[in-house]
């Protein structure tokens, strides 16, 4: 209770409460209050939740699409397909998608292309391989064929020689055998077997010549096929190749 003095109405005013009403009051107040705080806590626990399953869902949906696209299906997209930020999201990743494709699929372009061409680069080469053995081969044919004309060359003619003195040697011989049998002169006997003596030694010279350079033909496809160095007496090489 309180009371309270008016002076300018020469009044006192008094009031009383009883505490029981009061406390009745104020634990109403306090139970109407404490339901309003558990309601809108029970909304916004619902409300998170709702908001939570909003973003979990199209996140999840985002990382299985990433998943497939890392294990090598670029043919992957998001489904997703929605007006807000998740959506804006979806459609990027979805066009970094077809932009990655695209690029796989020229690098593979490429690397065909590429593999086709070092075929056609070892086909070449192998090609050139085969060109340059066989120029090889022509080439040791061309200079086998110039050394055996030097060589036919130089045989020629001391086996020319040979022959043309054998030719001679056999006329003189069946001369004087014609002549002893029908009667010949010491004197010219004498000739005659100077004659054939002359033409036998020019005869054998030049075998013995046709022979050297034989041997030394010999010689030369021995030293090339042993490539390796040796002496030799440089007047009798001039001698053996002037003669």
């Amino acid at each position: 209770a309180w009371v309270r003095y008016h002076q300018g109405l020469d009044w006192h005013i008094a009031a009383s409460v009883y505490q029981d009403e009061l406390n009745e009051t104020a634990t109403t107040l306090r139970n109407q209050m404490l339901g309003v705080l558990t309601l809108m806590l029970v909304l916004s626990l619902g409300l998170v939740f709702l908001l939570s399953r909003r973003m979990s869902v199209p996140l999840k949906l985002l990382r299985d699409t990433a998943l497939q696209v890392t294990s090598g299906d670029l043919a992957a997209r998001s489904p997703l397909s929605q007006p807000d930020e998740i959506g804006t999201v979806s459609d990027a990743f979805n066009v970094m998608l077809d932009r990655l494709q695209d690029v796989v699929g020229e690098l593979d372009n490429k690397n065909q292309t590429l593999n086709a061409t070092v075929g056609q680069l070892q086909r070449a080469m192998d090609e050139l391989q085969r060109t340059q053995e066989h120029l090889a081969r022509s080439q040791r044919l061309a200079a086998l064929g110039i050394m055996v004309d030097g060589i036919a060359h130089e045989l020629n003619t001391p086996l020319g020689v040979a022959l043309t003195t054998a030719s001679l040697i056999n006329t003189n011989a069946f001369k004087i055998t014609q002549q002893i049998e029908t009667g010949i002169k010491r004197s010219e006997l004498t000739q005659g077997l100077h004659e054939l003596q002359d033409a036998a030694t020019l005869l054998e010279r030049n075998l013995h010549r046709a022979a050297g350079l034989i041997d030394n033909f010999k010689d030369m496809t021995i030293d090339t096929k042993r490539l390796e160095r040796s002496i030799f007496l440089l007047d009798a090489l001039v001698v053996d190749i002037c003669a």
